[in-house]
């Protein structure tokens, strides 16, 4: 599964990790390089769908990864974070 990347408009030397209809599979995405308030993870639903919130998913973590899911974009969809991160709504662009 391939995430693309594209840089943040708004900030300098951030990445958003955007997510598309046909990553939802059964392999999680995976994000090796996430930084904690300054890059983005883009939920937003494509084609005019209904959006998310961020109560919508569910964040785990493991000794040294942090899990997303989410069910959108018509099926689950799992986002595998290397390392500890603290995720909140600020970190997700959801609409």
């Amino acid at each position: 599964m391939r995430v693309n990347r594209r840089p943040c408009r708004w900030c300098e030397a951030s990445d958003t990790f955007v997510f598309a209809r046909s990553q939802a599979s059964s392999v999680p995405a995976v994000i090796a390089d996430f930084q904690d308030g300054i890059d983005k993870i883009d939920m937003r639903t494509p084609f005019g769908g209904t959006p998310m919130d961020f109560n919508s998913r569910t964040i785990t973590q493991t000794a040294d990864t942090t899990l997303v899911r989410a069910d959108t974009f018509g099926g689950p969809i799992d986002i595998k974070l290397h390392g500890l991160h603290n995720l909140t709504a600020n970190d997700f662009l959801l609409a």
